[in-house]
């Protein structure tokens, strides 16, 4: 009915969709490679669901800065997948330009957990993240990792205070990785 849809907006066609600023209401990001042109910011009464084998391609310095509720709900055969705009791996070549560009660390700065935040990733894959400052962190929010890979960035992941729960999750080949 009307009544269960409201304040929820699903964002998933087939292709690429830009997106740039803040999430209001409730927001699910589906079926499509989503390029954020600048950060994005979750507000408190506000929840980003990034569903299995969306793929999430930042152009430029990047921060979600959740102070609300991130889910990234993947599954193993479809993760969800946050990785530099020049990785032609995962969501095809994006920026357009064949091979005359490579995906490195430091491509996109970090999921950023604020207080009272919390984020749920499960089956998930962070590629060529961490510029700037730390990387992923949990930055006295409530963060959970469950089946996610964090690799190839600058530094995988960093919690200051706050909640880190981690399960069945790796940390792969990235210049410094800490928790």
């Amino acid at each position: 009915s009307e009544e269960n849809n409201q304040g929820h907006t699903e964002l998933g066609v087939l292709g690429t969709i830009e997106y740039c600023g803040t999430i209001s209401g409730n927001a699910t990001w589906a079926y499509a490679v989503f390029v954020p042109t600048c950060s994005i910011s979750i507000p408190e009464a506000a929840t980003l669901t990034v569903r299995s084998g969306a793929i999430v391609k930042p152009r430029g310095p990047f921060v979600i800065y959740v102070n609300g509720q991130l889910n990234g709900v993947g599954d193993p055969g479809a993760p969800v997948v946050f990785t530099s705009y020049r990785d032609d791996a995962w969501g095809g070549d994006t920026n357009s330009d064949g091979a005359a560009t490579l995906p490195a660390a430091q491509d996109w700065n970090a999921i950023s957990v604020e207080p009272g935040g919390r984020a749920s990733l499960s089956w998930a894959r962070l590629r060529y993240g961490g510029s700037g400052y730390n990387g992923n962190l949990n930055n006295q929010g409530a963060t959970v990792l469950d089946h996610v890979l964090i690799e190839l960035g600058w530094r995988g992941l960093w919690s200051g205070s706050g909640t880190l729960t981690i399960t069945d999750s790796r940390l792969s080949q990235n210049i410094w990785e800490g928790a």
